[in-house]
């Protein structure tokens, strides 16, 4: 809802041609960081964010657990998976270093599974700067979504909503 954004930073991992980004800056968060691990979006994505030149950061990463080294896309998928084989290599970001400032972050992530490696690699400490989370999962009643929604209820979150995203609060 635009109370879950307005006045708030925002993570979108995925950001894709930034159109999650871009509405959230247009319900009035302070921030966004937008993260991006496809090239052929990001000069899409940049100008759709041209605008608010002040208040946006691109970059053109692939979010892992470790951080580190480089990643694979397929870019035969539609939505690049991020894989270890493929045709188009992407340079790693761990989630903490590309975090804005604050602890009322309001996190969006879409990146095709990766979701869980990402999240299961970061301390509790880190996750909990996050007042909201938005994540697209595929399969919500498998043992990995399950054990997704397990860690995030211990670290102190509730999923409020299912479709067509997964909304967590936290609190």
């Amino acid at each position: 809802s635009p109370d879950d954004i307005a006045e708030k930073h925002v993570l979108d991992i995925g950001a894709h041609y930034g159109y999650f980004s871009l509405l959230s800056l247009q319900l009035g968060c302070k921030s966004v960081v937008a993260v991006e691990a496809n090239p052929a979006t990001i000069p899409t994505l940049t100008d759709n964010l041209a605008q608010f030149p002040n208040d946006t950061k691109i970059i053109h990463r692939a979010v892992t657990g470790e951080g580190v080294g480089k990643v694979w896309l397929n870019r035969s998928v539609v939505c690049p998976k991020v894989d270890v084989i493929g045709d188009i290599e992407v340079q790693a970001v761990s989630l903490e270093n590309c975090m804005p400032d604050g602890d009322d972050i309001v996190l969006k992530m879409d990146i095709e599974f990766a979701e869980f490696e990402v999240l299961f690699n970061a301390p509790g400490s880190l996750i909990r700067r996050f007042s909201t989370i938005c994540m697209e999962i595929h399969e919500l009643e498998n043992r990995t979504c399950k054990a997704m929604r397990d860690y995030l209820n211990v670290v102190g979150f509730e999923m409020v909503h299912r479709s067509p995203m997964i909304h967590w609060d936290w609190g």
